[in-house]
């Protein structure tokens, strides 16, 4: 196998420009129980690139000795929501910018309806 061509293939497949393209991966892996293989390829190459793995490989890493009694489940599903805004900040799929305007024009919307309402400016 050649591992280069590989890794752009995965590239490639990643850097469609055309929402059409989009859509086709999108009903292509809607009934798959994994994604496909150089999906997973590009993903582990981006987070073996990442400052977290890097600390994970020098040992600076949470350890169970270090967990507060009760944790903070709300600190871990802050943590959660992070990971899936930073993926969606940093895709280059246009079906994501797509989402992603949406929710920001939302957001903007309900904060604009939440202002008036509550007779702040914000």
């Amino acid at each position: 196998m050649d591992v280069s061509a590989f890794l752009r293939q995965a590239e490639e497949y990643e850097s469609v420009d055309d929402i059409r393209d989009s859509l086709a991966k999108v009903r292509n892996v809607e009934l798959m129980g994994h994604p496909l293989a150089v999906v997973r390829a590009a993903q582990l190459q981006r987070w073996a690139a990442s400052a977290e793995y890097r600390d994970i490989l020098a040992g600076q890493y949470p350890r169970r000795h270090d967990d507060e009694p009760q944790s903070n489940w709300m600190r871990d599903l802050a943590g959660a929501a992070r990971s899936y805004r930073d993926s969606f900040t940093t895709s280059t799929d246009p079906l994501v910018r797509v989402f992603s305007d949406v929710g920001e024009a939302m957001s903007g919307a309900a904060d604009k309806v939440w202002s008036r309402f509550t007779g702040r400016d914000g």
